[in-house]
Order: structure tokens, then sequence, then C-alpha cells
């Protein structure tokens, strides 16, 4: 989907993006990048710390965003 700068309204809806991934994605792409944080592959980490569960770091979420 491509948009023109002077053809965009405010509000904008836009087509959902999902983005499936498993705990060994998100490991590999935390160690791919040396960001050893224990709440990227360690389960009961982030659950202590209030999170469902693992969570994908900071690199991926830009590189989602990028796409």
């Amino acid at each position: 989907m491509t948009i023109q700068w002077d053809r965009v309204t405010v509000p904008l809806e836009l087509p959902e993006v999902v983005d499936e991934i498993d705990y060994q994605r998100v490991v590999m792409n935390s160690g791919a990048t040396w960001d050893y944080f224990p709440g990227h592959f360690d389960s009961d980490y982030a659950q202590r710390h209030g999170h469902p569960t693992i969570f994908v770091n900071t690199m991926h979420l830009a590189g989602f965003a990028d796409r």
C-alpha cells in the first residue's frame, strides 16, 4: 500500500499488520543483537516483572516498524 503525502488525511485508517513470531525467533533476534536481557528469553523473569511472557527487543520492533 502506497500513500502520497498530499493525499493523507487525519485520522488515516491503515490495514492491520501482524507479526507472527515464536519463542525461538524472539530469543534468536535478541541474541543476534547481543541483547541478553532476561525478559527476552526467561518467561519466569518476565512474569515476575508483570509481563505475560517473554517479549521482543527494541531492535525487532524498529525493524518491524520499518517494514
